[in-house]
């Protein structure tokens, strides 16, 4: 991909399986950059996941739709976040966390990475607790927007902004 993103997402990567051994695409920030990505989106995804077998069939997945993976980091030493939703139930989900949670400042992108859209996501959010978040710092430098999802999962925010997470 050369020139500007349309979307740059941070957050966590995962493998989401089901009780019949399915497994799908999880995390809130690799979703967005699938999404985007099938709608023919310029998107980058940053992100840190293990090297294992689901870190592997994660991979596969995002480099099917074309998703930028100069970002995506991984640790050796860790495994891939893994949700399990047995039965379908969302109530009784059960999260392996993994390496989506070692994601460091030094492995995000420098701000002369332009994107009209970046979205943090997830886990994300915690990878730096100032009043200065490296997000709104050289806002031109990222142009457009950024959209910040301070709940858990990636769930969808209507009306977020960009802000210190808490």
């Amino acid at each position: 991909m050369s020139g500007a993103l349309d979307w740059l997402a941070v957050g966590d990567v995962a493998e989401e399986r089901g009780t019949d051994s399915s497994a799908i695409l999880g995390g809130g920030a690799a979703r967005l950059a699938a999404h985007a990505a099938a709608l023919r989106a310029r998107v980058s995804l940053v992100a840190k996941m293990g090297e294992d077998d689901a870190g592997r069939r994660v991979r596969d997945a995002l480099e099917r739709l074309k998703v930028d993976l100069r970002w995506l980091r991984s640790a050796p030493a860790m495994r891939t976040t893994v949700w399990h939703e047995p039965d379908g139930q969302p109530q009784r989900r059960r999260v392996e966390r993994g390496a989506d949670l070692a994601l460091r400042l030094d492995e995000i992108p420098p701000l002369s990475v332009a994107a009209a859209l970046t979205v943090v996501s997830g886990c994300a959010r915690r990878i730096e607790q100032r009043t200065d978040p490296w997000w709104t710092r050289g806002a031109p430098a990222r142009s457009g927007a950024a959209l910040v999802d301070q709940r858990p999962y990636g769930a969808a925010r209507p009306g977020a902004g960009a802000g210190h997470c808490r």
